[in-house]
């Protein structure tokens, strides 16, 4: 079955150049529509295209760890209803503008036979979740087609989809606040629902947030966890207002999000269990040895790196990227790898340090933070060790450099033999206690600051990539001129090219960032340096230095 998907939102893989096997005899294109009065103007935002096997509805898996489906996306401007948009072919070359495919790159990969289209589309640019628990694909808004029977020929063929109507939100009974029916649960006599509006979070993103991680990337949702959440429940609930009362148990990424909470405010909470958390050091993120390889997923010997043990790419490197980077020139995060080549760039990993929560905790261990005698016996985790994103890895790297710091033990890990990804790992009756404990009112824990880490700025300061400076103000005839290309992100391939009275002097040649540059003018005039970098999801930019005033 085919079906294309307008959204706008980012396919949930990402294929690698050893997938594409182009089949020259099968030439696809897909021809979208908007039907009369579903789409009042232009818009910009994404199109995702689905293949099924016959006979299989393509909603049915979206989740390419085990999805039939091959999935082609693309970013769309000014699509309306008075400019038909088609799809086809797709390369890795320029993943921003093209059409880009999973497992396979390109439309014409298609093997011929029977399939059955649809398509839908968000009405926004950028897909704004709010909770709601929508689909990427298919969600709430987003227009979609009629389903029909289509048969690829495997020659030269022209598909037309129509969008025809808009999926609509599903019925909700309950009392709504801040819409988009998050955190509207049905309370019991035992367990209670709070769902609150955050300050913190509408500041930073311009518009109500209800949803209930701080950093530069996402928005600061520690800070609203810790600063208005729990006051929060604090205010409605008969609690106890101290450390010692406050627990966690959580596992996978929230297992991450919340050591990373014990880590940067250590005097917040008493104690913690965590279940098969994310990568709590880099040096195994996931199976990635992120600070020595060179590539995320071919090993020097040749050998793949596994995402997961289905060896199918998982669904968060994005996510990971906006919570661990920093801000690049281009306004998105900093990527720690390209995507396609898979080529690791150490200085965008540099930028991740702060959230490797193994360093924060050694290089912090008998500093003036002190975090031995903050966290000493306070920290459980539980892994298997076949667990399904290797997170075991990280949590023995953990362990190993925690032990070596602050003697075996330090960290109570238990490692659970061929358990995988989820459950609950201690798997203990949990009966009625016989008597009260009595609570006493003093607080047996060490205080600490709130907070002691200072994150990431929201992005490279300016001044890092704009400095290209020529050295000298004025030179002579046959003396020689020197300048820095500057500084640029990480990825970004530089060509340079000298100028001499606004001709090219020379032929454009490679250069690698930060490097020094010289020349030796040859007639009077005034010199220049051009500077041209290029990235996949990149915009091309040159840059243009100052000019020397070149005398006899």
């Amino acid at each position: 079955m085919l079906k294309a998907s307008f959204l706008a939102s980012l396919a949930s893989a990402v294929p690698t150049a050893k997938h594409h096997t182009q089949r020259n005899n099968t030439v696809l294109n897909v021809k979208l529509l908007i039907a009369t009065g579903l789409l009042n103007a232009p818009i910009d935002s994404r199109i995702v295209l689905m293949a099924a096997p016959n006979e299989t509805d393509p909603l049915d898996d979206t989740d390419v760890t085990s999805s039939p489906n091959k999935i082609f996306g693309k970013n769309v401007y000014n699509f309306g209803p008075k400019q038909p948009f088609t799809l086809s072919v797709g390369n890795n070359d320029s993943t921003a503008t093209s059409v880009y495919g999973w497992p396979n790159v390109s439309l014409s990969d298609i093997d011929p036979g029977t399939y059955i289209t649809r398509s839908d589309g968000l009405k926004v640019s950028v897909r704004f979740s709010c909770g709601d628990s929508a689909p990427n694909v298919d969600g709430y808004g987003s227009l979609i087609t009629s389903l029909q029977d289509v048969r690829i020929s495997g020659s030269g063929q022209t598909l037309e989809l129509t969008f025809n109507n808009i999926t609509t939100a599903e019925n909700f009974a309950g009392k709504e606040i801040g819409g988009c029916n998050q955190g509207n649960y049905e309370d019991t006599d035992t367990l209670k629902h709070i769902k609150i509006r955050s300050k913190k979070l509408s500041k930073f993103w311009g518009h109500d947030m209800y949803v209930g991680a701080c950093n530069y990337g996402l928005g600061p949702y520690g800070d609203r966890i810790n600063e208005e959440l729990i006051p929060h429940l604090e205010d409605t609930f008969n609690t106890i207002r101290a450390p010692y009362a406050r627990i966690q148990d959580v596992d996978s990424t929230g297992g991450w999000e919340s050591i990373a909470n014990v880590i940067y405010r250590p005097g917040l909470l008493g104690i913690y269990f965590f279940l098969y958390p994310d990568s709590l050091d880099f040096h195994r993120h996931q199976d990635i040895e992120l600070y020595s390889a060179a590539n995320a997923y071919t090993r020097a010997d040749g050998s793949s790196v596994s995402s997961i043990r289905t060896r199918t790419n998982g669904t968060k490197w994005d996510v990971w990227n906006a919570v661990f980077g920093v801000q690049g020139y281009n306004n998105y995060p900093l990527e720690p790898w390209d995507k396609v080549t898979n080529e690791i760039y150490p200085e965008a990993v540099e930028h991740w340090k702060p959230f490797d929560l193994n360093d924060c905790v050694v290089t912090n261990f008998n500093s003036s933070r002190n975090l031995d005698a903050a966290l000493a016996g306070r920290i459980f985790i539980y892994v298997g060790t076949w667990n399904n994103y290797f997170l075991n890895e990280g949590v023995m790297e953990f362990q190993k450099r925690t032990d070596a710091v602050g003697g075996a033990g330090w960290v109570n890990v238990t490692i659970l033999p061929e358990k995988p990804h989820g459950g609950n790992y201690q798997a203990r009756e949990i009966g009625i206690t016989s008597s009260w404990w009595t609570v006493g009112s003093k607080i047996t824990l060490p205080t600490v600051p709130r907070h002691f880490l200072l994150l990431p700025p929201y992005h490279l300061p300016v001044e890092m990539y704009e400095r290209m400076l020529l050295k000298e103000k004025k030179a002579k005839v046959g003396q020689e001129v020197t300048a820095n290309v500057g500084r640029w992100d990480p990825g970004v391939k530089l060509t340079a090219q000298w100028i001499l009275n606004s001709k090219p002097a020379c032929e454009a040649f490679s250069v690698g960032q930060g490097a020094g540059v010289k020349y030796v003018p040859t007639e009077k005039g005034h010199i220049q340096l051009l500077v041209t970098g290029e990235k996949r999801n990149y915009a091309t930019e040159t840059r243009k230095s100052k000019r020397v005033l070149i005398g006899g």
